[in-house]
Formats: C-alpha cells, sequence, structure tokens
C-alpha cells in the first residue's frame, strides 16, 4: 500500500505517544518512501475519535475533510 494520504492517531488517548512513535519513524526508509509522508500529507487525529460517539465522529470527519479539501 502506498496511501495519498494518511492519518494517524493514537487510540490510547495521547497525542505524546503519536508524537514519540511519528519521530521513531523518521529514520525509517519505507516509511520515507511512501507518497504521503514525501508529499507531506500525513495528518495526526485527535485521539477522541476513538470514543465512537457522534461527537468524535464528526471531529474525525471533519478533520479528513478540511484537510483533504485543502489540496
Amino acid at each position: 500500500m502506498n496511501p495519498d494520504y494518511m492519518f494517524v492517531a493514537d487510540i490510547g488517548g495521547s497525542s505524546k505517544n503519536v508524537d514519540k512513535y511519528l519521530k521513531n519513524m523518521e529514520s525509517d526508509s519505507v516509511w520515507n518512501s511512501l507518497d504521503a509522508i514525501r508529499n507531506g500529507r500525513m495528518y495526526a487525529l485527535d485521539s477522541s475519535i476513538a470514543a465512537g460517539g457522534p461527537l468524535g465522529i464528526e471531529l474525525g470527519v471533519k478533520t479528513i475533510m478540511e484537510n483533504i479539501l485543502v489540496q
């Protein structure tokens, strides 16, 4: 898989975990070869999307749409 866009979230609820994970990925050649990464189209989602409720789902969809429609 070579996504055009990538959205990541720490479902455990901490943006610090996502930041640490992404920092570790910076030196990974496979990660860096992905189109989404090479073209700056990787976006972090708020972990509240994992709640499964309507507000969390709305936040996730809004975040995705805002980032895709900017392109």
